[in-house]
C-alpha cells in the first residue's frame, strides 16, 4: 500500500486523541485519517475490550482501506499489546512506512489530565486505576517513548516532521492540488491575500502539557 501509517498508543487520558486530532489538522482535507479505538469499539460496535473482539478486525479493515486510497492513517487508543499487537503488526507490514509512538507517563500523571475533562464526573479514580497498565511496549517495534515533558506544540510538531521524512506521492498531490486551488482564488480576488472562506493547515493551539482526550474505556 501507498499510505503512511501511525500508530498513537497509551493509557487512558494520556492525550492519545487530542495528538492525532491536532496532527489531522495540519493535513489537507481527504488526505489524513484518524480511526479510534474507542469510536470503533464503543460508539460503532458496543462491546467490551476483549480478546479476538470484532472491533479488532474492524480497525485493521478501516485502516487498511484509507491506506489503500494513500492516505496517512493514524490509529489511536489504549490498544493493549497482548491484544490489538497482532493487528498492529499486520498492517504495519503492508506499507513502507510506519510510525509507532506510545505515551509513557505515571498514574498520577494520567490522573492531573483526566481531571480536565468532563468524563471525570463520571469516571472515578479507582476506575482509571483498574484500568491502567503503564509501559507496555510492542514486542515488534521499538516504539517512540512519549513522557510528560512534551507539550502538544512539541509532539504534533515532531509527529508532523516524521511523517514528511516519508512522503507520500498521491497525499503530496492531493496537497499540491489544494494550494493550486487556493492560490487561484486568491489571484481571482486581487493577490490580496487569502479569500475570508478558506484556511490554511496550522499548527496546535496554545503550548501547555498534551491534555487528555476522550476516554478509551
Amino acid at each position: 500500500m501507498t499510505g503512511t501509517l501511525l500508530v498513537i498508543r497509551g493509557n487512558s487520558a494520556s492525550g492519545k486523541s487530542t495528538t492525532a486530532v491536532t496532527v489531522q489538522r495540519r493535513f489537507a482535507h481527504g488526505t489524513c485519517a484518524v480511526v479510534s479505538q474507542d469510536v470503533v469499539r464503543r460508539n460503532i460496535v458496543r462491546e467490551p475490550d476483549e480478546p479476538a473482539a470484532f472491533n479488532i478486525d474492524l480497525i485493521e479493515q478501516i485502516a487498511g482501506l484509507c491506506l489503500a486510497r494513500g492516505m496517512v492513517v493514524i490509529v489511536e487508543g489504549i490498544l493493549d499489546a497482548n491484544r490489538y499487537g497482532a493487528m498492529l503488526e499486520r498492517l504495519a507490514g503492508t506499507v513502507d512506512s510506519a510510525l509507532f509512538y506510545s505515551f509513557d507517563l505515571s498514574f498520577a500523571e494520567t490522573l492531573t489530565r483526566h481531571a480536565g475533562r468532563p468524563q471525570s464526573a463520571t469516571i472515578l479514580p479507582e476506575q482509571m486505576a483498574d484500568w491502567y497498565h503503564g509501559w507496555q511496549p510492542l514486542r515488534f517495534v521499538d516504539e517512540i517513548r512519549i513522557d510528560a515533558a512534551w507539550t502538544l506544540d512539541s509532539l504534533s510538531d515532531r509527529i508532523y516532521h516524521d511523517i514528511q521524512r516519508w512522503p507520500v506521492p498521491s497525499l503530496r498531490r492531493r496537497e499540491d492540488e489544494t494550494a493550486g486551488k487556493i492560490g487561484d482564488q486568491v489571484e481571482e480576488n486581487g493577490g490580496g491575500g487569502l479569500p475570508t472562506n478558506q484556511c490554511v493547515s496550522h499548527g496546535p493551539g496554545s503550548p501547555g502539557t498534551v491534555p487528555g482526550g476522550s476516554s478509551d474505556r
